[in-house]
């Protein structure tokens, strides 16, 4: 019904139009008769034309009119639903687009914690390795056993701890190419979703300024929540030796940033038992902010 509707309001005016026109020729028959003689001239005809023409051409002016109106409101209907069609076309173009683009992020990023994961299953696995002097360990993981030496294990320490995270850092960088490894794969990782993660709020792309003021969004939290799921507990320790910095221009800011942007730290245990390096462990809640503990329950104190 609607559909036809344009085709109903023709129908309909030019039944009023026939209308009108029967009952002006019947009302004409009525008055001057309904007989039409032969012998009646030209200008009789033309009187009676004149009066027909009078009687109708303003009504169907009227009727010519109200079409044009019709005609009109129609194109405006049909221009409103082609700027509705376009809006809608704009709209799935631009959806389309945003599922593209979270697509290519996601292949790239799970490409890179499959890189990530293979990295750590290096670092992880068990042998023999060598400590900082140089003497073969036990069979453990490069990881448990840098742990281990910076840390402390469940045994006491033979040698003092290191107490300082530059010192500390400088002796890990020295320690294991694999390890190093794993850690720049792991930056990548966080840039990528600092910069390239749907909703991300670096407006200007991977930039010091926006990495200090902003606030990461709950899409960045979920891919970052994902890639710190995988942290074993002994790397984290690690990692915050890795990541120390000394100063703005330190090569290493960047990362700590990351860090502390993704609270990638909050699963680390920092209560430790007596014998184990609370002096470190002291000085990494010194040199990061609070923000890279997130609701690491330990933060405030430490036994």
């Amino acid at each position: 019904m609607k559909k036809n509707w344009l085709l109903i309001v023709i129908c309909v005016v030019l039944l009023i139009a026939v209308f009108f026109s029967w009952r002006l020729f019947s009302h004409y028959s009525f008055v001057f008769g309904g007989d039409f003689p032969a012998s009646v001239s030209r200008s009789d005809w033309g009187a009676m034309g004149d009066f027909f023409g009078g009687m109708l051409n303003p009504f169907f002016s009227i009727l010519g009119l109200a079409m044009l109106l019709v005609t009109l409101f129609q194109n405006q209907k049909e221009l409103e639903l082609s700027r509705k069609e376009l809006k809608d076309s704009s709209m799935a173009l631009v959806a389309q687009a945003s599922t593209l683009d979270k697509q290519r992020f996601e292949d790239t990023f799970f490409s890179l914690l499959g890189q990530q994961n293979h990295s750590l299953d290096k670092i992880l696995s068990e042998g023999v390795y060598y400590d900082f002097d140089g003497k073969p360990s036990k069979a453990s993981s490069r990881v448990k056993s840098l742990k281990n030496e910076l840390i402390g294990g469940e045994a006491y320490p033979i040698m003092p701890f290191c107490s300082e995270l530059k010192i500390a850092k400088s002796r890990l960088l020295k320690h294991d190419p694999l390890l190093n490894q794993y850690f720049r794969i792991l930056y990548q990782i966080l840039k990528l979703i600092a910069t390239s993660s749907p909703g991300s709020t670096l407006e200007n792309g991977f930039v010091i300024a926006e990495l200090e003021s902003t606030i990461p969004s709950d899409k960045e939290k979920f891919y970052s929540n994902i890639v710190r799921s995988f942290i074993p507990e002994d790397v984290y320790y690690l990692l915050a030796i890795n990541c120390f910095c000394d100063g703005v221009n330190d090569p290493f800011y960047p990362y700590k940033l990351l860090i502390e942007r993704y609270a990638l730290l909050e699963h680390m245990p920092l209560t430790l038992p007596k014998h184990q390096n609370h002096a470190l462990i002291n000085e990494m809640m010194t040199h990061y902010s609070y923000a890279a503990f997130g609701n690491n329950s330990g933060y405030v104190t430490v036994s």
